[in-house]
């Protein structure tokens, strides 16, 4: 060692007459291992940790440069310590909010009425899709699925403060039209357009199935259309309704009402697992559709798990994926 700067005596906590003289691999250790690569004989790059004076330690991200000219090199050194401590804590972070936005999904339902399963993997450490079940009263069930544009932290936060407001929403309005209505009215005053630079959009559908008058009536707002397929293998999808909420252009939602006879299938999805079933959109929902046709007397869970065997196995999704199977007993 034949030079040693102010920012090297801060971090190691020897001064520069402690430092000159000595081999350099032997600050670089911590306990008995040394990690720098030495002798360099190219430039490299890279992190470990070394052990300070005091015997505390420090984690560092360094770069060796072979001078050669001299017959030497150089080593900068930068104290990554804190910056790590910082990345600890924010991954801790993430953890615990996944933990609540894994316990913000609902119960499923399960009954002689209506069963249920579902499918739910997030992009990433968190995810802006949810889904929420409740039942109403004795007859009917309200059901709603929700996917937050983009993924990630920010999609993530409003997808769970939607879900604080889903309960109270859905067992006191009920209706479909009137409950997307009111989502709008609310995104309106959390979001205002002044206030914001990126509009909060989210697509959703929601349904209520009435098991006494034998009927679903639902609303879908800019989403990829559920399935219905009745006892009898015909299909119907669920996309009538209205644009995705925070839309710019402002629309009336619509409902339709379906009335059903004996078992029936419904299937609610966001747009994560077409691009993971097959390349092409289109095959995509022909592949789920013919399965959700083919697979409807299944139960629920083996249903799903039959639908996800379509594409490739579900290891690092592009998108959040949601999938929300329910089956209506006759």
């Amino acid at each position: 060692m034949q030079d040693w700067g102010l920012s090297a005596e801060r971090l190691f906590g020897r001064r520069k007459e402690e430092a000159v003289g000595r081999p350099i691999w032997s600050l670089f250790r911590c306990g008995s291992q040394t990690w720098l690569p030495f002798p360099p004989k190219e430039q490299r790059c890279g992190e470990g940790m070394v052990q300070r004076r005091d015997g505390t330690s420090a984690n560092v991200a360094y770069t060796v440069i072979p001078v050669l000219q001299a017959d030497g090199y150089i080593v900068l050194v930068e104290d990554e310590t804190k910056q790590k401590q910082k990345e600890a804590e924010r991954r801790r972070q993430v953890e615990l909010a996944k933990k609540i936005q894994q316990n913000l999904l609902t119960p499923l339902i399960q009954n002689e009425a209506v069963t249920m399963d579902a499918v739910y993997i997030p992009s990433d450490d968190l995810s802006g899709d949810i889904y929420a079940c409740y039942q109403i009263d004795l007859y009917r069930y309200g059901v709603i699925v929700i996917d937050v544009m983009g993924h990630g932290i920010s999609s993530a936060l409003v997808s769970m403060l939607l879900r604080s407001l889903l309960r109270g929403l859905i067992v006191r309005v009920i209706d479909p039209v009137s409950v997307a209505s009111e989502l709008e009215k609310h995104v309106q005053t959390l979001f205002p357009d002044e206030a914001n630079d990126i509009r909060h959009l989210f697509s959703m559908i929601y349904l209520v199935i009435d098991t006494k008058e034998r009927k679903i009536e639902y609303t879908n707002a800019g989403h990829p259309a559920g399935l219905l397929v009745l006892d009898d293998g015909s299909v119907r999808e669920l996309d009538k309704g209205g644009l995705a909420i925070g839309s710019p252009f402002s629309l009336p939602f619509e409902k339709e009402v379906i009335h059903y006879d004996k078992r029936a299938r419904l299937l609610l999805y966001t747009d994560g697992i077409l691009e993971e079933i097959d390349p092409s959109i289109l095959q995509s929902i022909e592949k789920i559709r013919l399965c959700t046709q083919m697979c409807r007397h299944l139960p629920d869970k083996r249903f799903l798990e039959r639908l996800i065997s379509q594409g490739p196995p579900l290891v690092s999704p592009s998108d959040d994926i949601c999938l929300l199977s329910i089956t209506v007993h006759g």
